[in-house]
């Protein structure tokens, strides 16, 4: 768990570097504000109760249906560097022909994260003006739901995002994010963890969506150059 936290405290330390020095958001010369929405599907990796799992395991890749849902809003400080809070739906549960026992749990959840600009960062406008890169990492709080049984969670989530960007107001995203809990006393089926593997979990999200950009200048700071 420890790389985990240095791999935070290192992005959002990276991130209030390029905040400094960059312009103070009330001069900001870009628009500064975005809202996302992004939909896929999640994949449960611990901890299961023997028997139980969600995909296929005679399966490589296994693609069935949308149980994964997020919304989030975003405020870039610098060209590099925002913050960024969200909302996470999730749905685990046992898929036909996967050979798992049944079963079908739910999970809703808040986080707040810092959001570096991977993009501006190594100079992606030097090759292409549509291609971004953005990183991701904060915390979360989640309530997670199974048949009778539920519990209130917390956790960190890592995770980059690949941008395309349409126009000036729209870009087309993916995002891959991990999602690892720090107090779980349940499995994804619903049951109680072992006493081995108490107290943590793991999940990993695969999305694809977009992104809108709000205000009246003419570029966000996702794609803001400085250059005319």
């Amino acid at each position: 768990m420890q790389k985990f936290r240095y791999a935070l405290f290192g992005l959002i330390w990276t991130g209030s570097l390029f905040a400094q020095t960059g312009r103070r958001p009330a001069d900001a010369p870009f628009n500064q504000w975005s809202v996302e929405v992004m939909v896929g599907q999640n994949k449960p990796v611990r901890p299961f109760t023997e028997g139980y799992y969600v995909s296929n395991p005679e399966r490589y890749m296994f693609f069935s249906e949308i149980s994964h849902i997020d919304i989030g809003g975003r405020y870039m400080l610098s060209e590099h560097f925002g913050l960024k809070a969200d909302i996470g739906l999730d749905r685990f549960r046992s898929v036909s022909g996967s050979g798992s026992l049944p079963f079908d749990s739910g999970s809703r959840r808040i986080g707040l994260q810092g959001v570096a600009n991977i993009g501006r960062v190594l100079k992606f406008e030097s090759f292409s003006g549509r291609l971004g890169l953005l990183a991701h990492a904060g915390v979360f709080v989640s309530r997670f739901k199974s048949g009778g049984a539920r519990e209130d969670n917390g956790g960190w989530i890592l995770g980059i995002t690949p941008q395309v960007r349409i126009t000036d107001r729209l870009a087309v995203n993916m995002d891959l994010s991990a999602l690892y809990s720090v107090r779980q006393h349940l499995t994804w089926d619903g049951k109680p963890a072992d006493p081995t593997n108490n107290l943590t979990g793991m999940f990993s999200t695969v999305s694809v969506g977009a992104t809108w950009y709000l205000g009246k200048k003419d570029k966000h700071a996702d794609w803001y150059t400085g250059r005319k």
